[in-house]
C-alpha cells in the first residue's frame, strides 16, 4: 500500500458544506500558505511545514494539522493566546513533524480496525506512539518499561488513543499529544523516540539506522522534563479540571488539487477543489 492510499485510510470523515449556527466558516487557501512558504530558504529541498494563526484572543474553533503525501503538513491554530505554545507543539510538532496520533479519546467504543490501521501506519514511520498490543511485553515501548533510565516518568499501557476508548494503547497517561492537563503536557519517550528518528533522518539521509543506546544518551534532556512534569502532574492532578478549550481535530490527509479547507466551529471539515 502506498503512503498516499495509507494517509486516505486514516483519513476521518468530513461532511461537505458544515457551517456553525451563525452561518460562517473558517477557510483556509492551501496555495497561498505555500506560496508564503515558499519565500524561505530551503536548500535541502525538504517537505514545508507551515502553521497559521487565526489572528484574535478568543477561539473560534478547533486546531488542526494536514498531511500531505510528499510529507509536509499544515497546522491551523485556533486556541486562545495562552494556550497556543502547547497547541502548536501538539499540532506542528507531535501530528505534523512526527506523525503522532492523539493519545485521547473522544468515542467510547472500541477503535473499529486498530491492528490493521496501525501496523500499516508502523511502516512509514508515523503514529510511533500507540500500539492495539496491551502486553507491556510486545507493545511498542518495551525496551522503555524496562529500562531504569526511564522508570520516573510514568510509562506504561493505558487504555485510550486516537479518538477510541477502547482496543487502542497509549503509553503515559498524560502527555503533549493527550493534554487532558496543563501539568505534564510533554512528549512522552515514544513520542520523543518518533520526533528523533524525523529529525535523524533528514539530516543524515534514509540509510540512516537507529540506535537505542545512542537516543537515549541523546534523550537526557527529555528524561529529565518527563520526569519532572510527571512529578507535578502527580502532585496537582487531584485539585485541577481539565481544560477548558475542545481538544484539536484528528490529523486530516488532503489530496492533490484542494485548494481551500473550511472547517466549522463544529468541526466539520470540507475541501474546495
Amino acid at each position: 500500500m502506498s503512503l498516499t492510499r495509507h494517509l486516505e485510510k486514516l483519513t476521518r470523515d468530513t461532511e461537505a458544506g458544515e457551517t456553525d449556527e451563525g452561518g460562517n466558516r473558517n477557510a483556509v487557501l492551501i496555495d497561498v500558505c505555500n506560496q508564503y512558504a515558499g519565500l524561505v530558504p530551503n536548500p535541502n529541498g525538504q517537505e514545508n511545514k507551515v502553521c497559521v494563526f487565526l489572528n484574535i484572543d478568543n477561539s473560534l474553533g478547533r486546531s488542526w494539522c494536514d498531511w500531505y503525501s510528499d510529507g509536509s503538513c499544515l497546522g491551523v491554530i485556533f486556541e486562545s493566546i495562552e494556550h497556543r505554545p502547547t497547541v502548536v507543539n501538539h499540532e506542528l510538532g507531535g501530528h505534523g513533524f512526527a506523525f503522532l496520533d492523539d493519545e485521547y479519546s473522544l468515542y467510547d467504543k472500541p477503535h473499529p480496525n486498530a491492528q490493521e490501521a496501525y501496523e500499516n501506519a508502523w511502516q512509514y514511520g508515523m503514529l510511533l506512539n500507540l500500539d492495539w498490543r496491551s502486553d507491556p511485553e510486545q507493545v511498542r515501548w518495551s525496551r522503555f518499561l524496562k529500562d531504569p533510565r526511564y522508570s520516573e516518568e510514568g510509562l506504561g499501557v493505558f487504555e485510550g488513543g486516537g479518538y477510541y476508548s477502547k482496543g487502542v494503547f497509549r503509553p503515559t497517561e498524560n502527555s503533549m499529544m493527550r493534554m487532558d492537563y496543563a501539568p505534564g503536557a510533554v512528549f512522552n519517550a515514544p513520542s520523543r523516540e518518533a520526533i528523533y528518528r524525523h529529525i535523524m533522518r533528514m539530516g543524515k539521509g534514509e540509510d540512516w539506522t537507529f540506535d537505542y543506546d545512542t537516543f537515549v544518551e541523546a534523550d537526557a534532556a527529555g528524561r529529565k522534563q518527563a520526569a519532572a512534569a510527571y512529578s507535578e502532574y502527580l502532585s496537582t492532578r487531584s485539585s485541577i479540571a481539565i481544560d477548558n478549550f475542545e481538544p484539536g481535530l484528528p490529523p486530516i490527509f488532503v489530496e492533490d488539487g484542494v485548494k481551500e479547507i473550511c472547517v466549522s466551529k463544529e468541526g466539520k471539515v470540507s475541501f474546495v477543489r
